[in-house]
C-alpha cells in the first residue's frame, strides 16, 4: 500500500472542503443567517448541506483507496476515469448552476467559488472511485462493504432529504417535478453500488 500518498491525497481533499466552507463565508452563504442577511430568504447554506458533512468521511475513503489501489492503476486508465470523472462533474454542476433553489454552489445561474472548488472535488472523487470499483484487484471485503454503505448514505444526505423532511424556514419548497431527478440519480447509484460490490465479493 502506498500510505503517504494516501495520506497526502487524503489532506488535499479534507483542505478542499475546508476551502469550499470559506469560500461560502466569503459569499456569506454559510449558514443561514448569513443568507438570510445578503438578502436570499430561502436557500441550501453550506453548513446545512447533508453531502457537505459526508464529504469530510468521502476524503478519508479517497486516501484510502489511493493507498490500496495506486499502483495497480496504469496511466491509461487513470486518464480514462479522470476524463469520465470530469465529464460526470461538469453535468452536474450545470445542473446545480441552472436550479431555481439558490446554494452555496450555485445561485443567479452560476457557480461561485465554493461551487467550483466542488466541482474539483467531486471530478476527483468520481475518478477516483471509478478506480477503485473497476480496476483495482485484491480489495478487502470488509472495507468494500462499508465503503459502499457509507457512500449509499452519502447520496441521501447529499440530496438533502433531512432538509426535505424537516423543512426549515429557509428551506425552498420543491414540487415533485423537481425531486425526482434527484431520486432518480440516488436510485442510480444505490443500484450500482450493489452490483458492483456483489460482483467484486464474488469475484474473490
Amino acid at each position: 500500500m502506498h500510505s503517504t500518498l494516501g495520506i497526502i491525497i487524503g489532506s488535499i481533499a479534507e483542505m478542499l472542503v475546508l476551502l469550499g466552507a470559506w469560500c461560502a463565508y466569503r459569499d456569506d452563504f454559510f449558514r443561514p443567517r448569513q443568507m438570510k442577511l445578503r438578502g436570499t430568504p430561502y436557500g441550501l447554506p453550506y453548513i446545512a448541506h447533508g453531502g457537505m458533512w459526508g464529504d469530510i468521511v468521502v476524503s478519508l475513503i479517497l486516501g484510502y483507496v489511493m493507498a490500496l489501489g495506486a499502483s495497480q492503476w496504469s496511466i491509461r486508465e487513470v486518464l480514462v476515469f479522470a476524463v469520465l470523472g470530469i465529464c460526470f462533474g461538469v453535468f452536474l454542476h450545470r445542473v446545480y448552476a441552472g436550479a431555481k433553489m439558490p446554494s452555496a454552489h450555485a445561485h443567479n445561474g452560476k457557480l461561485t467559488h465554493a461551487g467550483r472548488i466542488h466541482l474539483l472535488y467531486m471530478s476527483s472523487a468520481f475518478a477516483i472511485l471509478g478506480l477503485f470499483y473497476f480496476e483495482t484487484s485484491h480489495i478487502p471485503h470488509v472495507p468494500l462493504i462499508i465503503i459502499s454503505v457509507f457512500l449509499a448514505i452519502h447520496i441521501v444526505l447529499g440530496n438533502n432529504t433531512v432538509l426535505r423532511i424537516i423543512k426549515p424556514s429557509w428551506w425552498y419548497t420543491e414540487t415533485v417535478q423537481e425531486r425526482i431527478p434527484g431520486w432518480i440519480f440516488v436510485g442510480a447509484v444505490w443500484l450500482f453500488l450493489a452490483w458492483q460490490t456483489i460482483a467484486i465479493i464474488k469475484a474473490g
